[in-house]
């Protein structure tokens, strides 16, 4: 499928800024969430997310070396379900160390990640233990997918 290089550098650059600005809790009718730039999420123990402009930026984190290590495990995974659910990432991205703690997150905001659920607009759903992008079964994000699909059938 050929892709424009403005749609690669969309979905490859680590570091671009994320596109969700609207902040929304968890709407039931729906099962979805938005998790938006300026979002602070208090995770309970001493420990707080904030959501900036291209990254996720951890605080409270104590000296042990392990509380460390999965805090950052934890960091890059929900960095990672931000870029897929905002189209700007690859869903490979989303590893398996991260997926039960961002599953967890998810679920303490009211998440139901046992069946179909949507972030920042995007569908996903857990299969093989693993949060991918529902009815996407190629690598870049569907959004752009469609767009090269579309242009590739003209």
């Amino acid at each position: 499928m050929p892709y424009t290089k403005a749609e690669v550098a969309g979905f490859s650059n680590l570091f671009r800024p994320y596109k969700t600005y609207d902040s929304k809790g968890y709407n039931v009718s729906d099962n979805s969430i938005n998790i938006a730039v300026g979002d602070v999420y208090d995770l309970g123990n001493g420990k707080k997310v904030i959501v900036e402009n291209n990254k996720m930026k951890g605080i409270g984190v104590t000296n042990d070396n392990k509380d460390i290590y999965h805090f950052n495990v934890f960091l890059s995974g929900l960095d990672s379900l931000m870029r897929v659910a905002d189209q700007i990432g690859f869903s490979s991205l989303l590893d398996e160390e991260s997926t039960p703690m961002i599953l967890d997150f998810l679920q303490k905001r009211g998440v139901d990640t046992t069946r179909e659920f949507i972030v920042n607009g995007t569908k996903m759903e857990v299969v093989n233990g693993k949060i991918v992008e529902v009815g996407n079964t190629h690598v870049v994000p569907n959004s752009i997918f469609e767009k090269a699909l579309k242009r590739y059938e003209k």
